[in-house]
């Protein structure tokens, strides 16, 4: 018999309190490699279908993950400084035992492992010692850019990041998200890790609003004479600049869908009616 990996039962009930321990069953036995975020996908399915409430399983998922511990080895190249000269030979084989480290480690696997199963500080973790890896390998003198195993796997791991940073707004932890943040701003690799530090400001900032524009915000953006793109184009502006809650943002967020559902519906009519 083929060992299960993953959450137990248990586990998932913890994790997903609406579903009932018959349906969790059936998901902890349709997998042997399952984890909260695949339970999520399956039970978003079965919500779309009536057969488990309708709930943001993703977000729990995440959650779940947040509050278990996740061991996960790498190895840190050493915090020597480099040679003044950045032509030298030790500067040059540094950076090529670097990149034979970085040919050599399944990252790819790491990457996939830790978005899956680890929590925000597990993918940051590993963003920095990819970032770090990366950073050696320039020192060899011939190398002029990140490898693409480093830029490729630190924006994969962005994108779990910004997951996360969803679910930790959710839950109202700012303190991990300011953990997040610090860790994310010490990154060298400007571009991915930029992306996590302005996700997270934006959530600590709604987290900390006190919501006095919301319903003068919600009025602009879904008046009736707008168009769809000015819809969208006020909304992301409310998002990143009004006084809202992160609450009040995610409200927005389903309001302006259902606008825009609603107006593409009254639209088809229209033109079959021509």
């Amino acid at each position: 018999m083929t060992e299960q990996s993953g959450p137990s039962i248990d586990e998932l009930a913890e994790a997903f309190p609406s579903v009932d321990r018959e349906n969790l069953q059936y998901i902890r036995d349709s997998a042997d490699n399952l984890t909260y975020l695949s339970a999520a996908d399956i039970l978003d399915e079965a919500a779309a279908m009536g057969k488990v409430p309708d709930n943001d399983y993703h977000a729990r998922a995440a959650a779940a993950n947040d509050s278990a511990t996740f061991d996960l080895s790498t190895d840190d190249p050493l915090d020597d400084p480099p040679d003044p000269d950045p032509t030298s030979q030790h500067n040059k084989q540094r950076g090529e035992r670097a990149m034979s480290h970085l040919k050599t480690t399944d990252y790819e696997a790491k990457v996939r492992r830790v978005g899956e199963q680890g929590t925000i500080q597990d993918i940051l973790d590993l963003m920095q010692t990819l970032d770090k890896w990366g950073n050696e390998a320039l020192l060899d003198p011939n190398r002029t850019s990140l490898p693409d195993i480093v830029s490729e796997n630190v924006e994969a791991l962005s994108k779990s990041a910004i997951h996360r940073v969803d679910a930790l707004a959710a839950q109202g932890k700012q303190g991990q998200l300011e953990d997040a943040r610090a860790v994310a701003d010490r990154m060298n690799d400007a571009g991915f890790s930029d992306h996590v530090v302005r996700e997270i400001d934006n959530k600590l900032r709604l987290l900390n609003n006190s919501g006095a524009d919301f319903e003068e915000v919600r009025e602009d953006v879904l008046a009736e004479t707008n168009t769809p793109p000015e819809v969208i184009q006020k909304q992301r502006h409310a998002l990143g600049n009004a006084n809202i809650t992160y609450e009040q943002a995610t409200q927005l967020i389903r309001d302006v869908k259902e606008w825009l559902e609603e107006y593409h519906e009254v639209d088809q009519d229209l033109k079959q009616q021509a």
